[in-house]
């Protein structure tokens, strides 16, 4: 009895998973809007808000990898789930989200890309919709927005579920010199980040290659596995902490160095496992409300993006704000977003990122969700059918 009630505390909660998503994607979004009050937010802000927007993009990984360990490993070791199945029921949740955005990218494309590079902008349009976008640095800024987080999940999922077929029991027996590894890994990948950072094919490698993405995904996964091994982390925990806050603050003081980041990577995701594990955030996120928002998650990962440019358009008409970048393809990239004095109203900056949030949740509620339940209920139908 002992033992059940020990091991229970030591689960991972998806509720907290979750929630912690959410105030991820909340933390990006702040990132990639910071321009509109830089003139009198606190410098310290911006500095820390940039390195957090980097350092959050990380935890979607992370946090996916805790996630689907908990929800399929075991299913995929049994033989209780198929390849095929798999990774339909995955990408139900993320294709739909991208057809959302195609009415909106084929107007992008009309008004913007045959102007310019035709070849260029035609595959800049279908990058996303093939998983092509986090491949190479030319489809990175895509009329999706931030689309390469797709891509790079889908490559995630494919090595998922082949480790769980043949490789988990191996690495569950060595978790601690995987972890190890890991995280020595992102010590090394950041030297040599140091030194080439100012490559920008360089920088996206260590931001959104779908293979430099896989250590924190695993990362994840292994962390599922102390759960399962009932391991404490208050030590720990205060360690990463130390760590991470040391980082931030040194980072905050000096120049802003683009692949540090990676190095403390590992320490938060065990401070997002200790978080995880604890019963008490479990019950408190264990709410429909905040589920609802916690599930939208990604899609306001990507969606902020569109009202970002919107809210953009809106200040270029309104008083004669002038924006520059509003008729190529850096559109999308928010540092062309800057605005010829003034800056946006804290009023307007605010309710733009509310929109967002509340939107994201309508996205999901009424549409991705819907249309992930419908292609997971007529594949099973088929495949009955079948038998």
């Amino acid at each position: 009895m002992g033992k059940g009630e020990n091991k229970n505390i030591s689960t991972i909660s998806l509720d907290t998973l979750g929630f912690i998503r959410i105030i991820a994607a909340i933390t990006v979004m702040l990132g990639h809007t910071y321009w509109l009050i830089e003139t009198y937010a606190p410098e310290l802000y911006i500095k820390g808000i940039l390195q957090a927007k980097i350092i959050c993009s990380d935890l979607f990984f992370i946090i996916s990898g805790m996630s689907l360990a908990k929800l399929y490993s075991n299913k995929i070791a049994d033989n209780n789930i198929g390849f095929h199945k798999f990774i339909i029921f995955r990408l139900s949740k993320l294709y739909p989200l991208l057809l959302f955005f195609l009415p909106f990218c084929i107007y992008l494309f009309i008004g913007n890309g045959i102007n310019l590079e035709p070849a260029r902008h035609i595959l800049t349009l279908i990058a996303p919709y093939l998983f092509l976008d986090a491949w190479l640095p030319e489809f990175y800024y895509s009329y999706v927005g931030p689309s390469w987080v797709i891509s790079a999940f889908l490559i995630c999922y494919i090595f998922f579920f082949y480790y769980c077929k043949h490789l988990q029991s191996f690495f569950k027996q060595h978790l601690s010199l995987m972890l190890t590894i890991i995280i020595t890994c992102s010590i090394m990948l950041t030297i040599w980040g140091t030194i080439y950072v100012e490559s920008s094919v360089v920088e996206g490698v260590i931001h959104k290659n779908p293979i430099a993405k896989l250590p924190q995904f695993f990362m994840g996964v292994f962390l599922f596995y102390l759960s399962e091994k009932n391991f404490k982390t208050n030590k720990i925990h205060i360690i990463g902490s130390i760590v991470v806050i040391a980082t931030l603050l040194g980072l905050l003081i000096a120049d802003y160095k683009f692949s540090w980041r990676v190095a403390i990577t590992p320490f938060v995701g065990i401070i997002i496992y200790s978080l995880a594990i604890n019963p008490k955030l479990s019950s408190l996120f264990n709410n429909d409300k905040i589920k609802e928002y916690s599930n939208s998650s990604l899609p306001l990962f990507l969606l902020h993006w569109f009202i970002l440019w919107g809210y953009a358009l809106i200040l270029r008409l309104y008083e004669g704000y002038k924006l520059t970048g509003l008729s190529d393809l850096k559109l999308f990239i928010t540092t062309s977003y800057k605005i010829k004095d003034p800056v946006s109203p804290f009023w307007g900056y605010c309710l733009m990122l509310i929109i967002s949030i509340y939107c994201s949740k309508l996205l999901y509620t009424k549409f991705i969700n819907p249309c992930s339940l419908y292609i997971r209920g007529y594949y099973n139908r088929k495949k009955t059918v079948i038998k």
